[in-house]
């Protein structure tokens, strides 16, 4: 090798490296996946992912402005929430996501 190329290999072989760090932004969504056996959807297991989600979103320091909730089965659907304002709280995911329970007619219940 070369002059720099040589210098910059033997650099590169002790660990000095001249470029910075630069840390990668968090993604701006978070999300939960669960399977269930059947299509329908117990309250407790809901609990579950809502109070998984506000933890995650409190330790990224994040806040949630909507929830979605995604079927599958035959077909594939969702349904989206805008939360009233920006919340990482329990009861405001979980009032939120009872809501769309509640819109798409699934026999989950608090």
């Amino acid at each position: 090798m070369g002059g720099r190329a040589g210098r910059q290999a033997a650099d590169r072989a002790r660990g000095i490296d001249p470029w910075p760090v630069t840390p990668r932004t968090l993604p701006a969504a978070a999300s939960i996946h669960r399977a269930f056996p059947r299509h329908a959807l117990e309250g407790a297991a809901l609990l579950d992912l809502v109070v998984t989600l506000a933890h995650r979103l409190r330790r990224r320091g994040r806040a949630a402005r909507g929830l979605t909730l995604r079927f599958a089965g035959g077909t594939s659907w969702d349904k989206t929430r805008r939360l009233t304002e920006p919340s990482a709280h329990d009861d405001d995911l979980r009032t939120t996501a009872y809501r769309l329970i509640d819109a798409v007619g699934s026999p989950a219940s608090p």
